[in-house]
């Protein structure tokens, strides 16, 4: 029964550095993990209790980061392609 509530947390909390990192900005790449370890690193004080699920999400947001390394780095080399565009119209008359 323990071990059962432990995997209903787990699966919960699973990514949610992924997760919120799809809300707020798109997706960066290793956005999750970015996220989780900012949190870890330097929490804000009313934060510090969180720290042990942040460090237990961290691998999970891992997993899931490295799942989506190949669209995350698709939409990264599109937004800069279309900026460099953007640039080459405003240098040209």
């Amino acid at each position: 029964m323990r071990s059962l509530g432990l995997l209903l947390v787990l699966v919960l909390i699973c990514s949610c550095g992924t997760i919120t990192d799809l809300d707020d900005n798109g997706l960066r790449i290793m956005g999750g993990v970015q996220r989780d370890w900012r949190q870890i690193s330097a929490p804000a004080p009313m934060d510090r209790v969180l720290i042990p699920f942040y460090v237990i999400d961290l691998p999970m947001s891992l997993g899931m980061d490295v799942l989506l390394l190949p669209i995350s780095v698709a939409l990264r080399l599109n937004e800069d392609e279309e900026g460099q565009r953007a640039k080459d119209k405003q240098i040209l008359p």
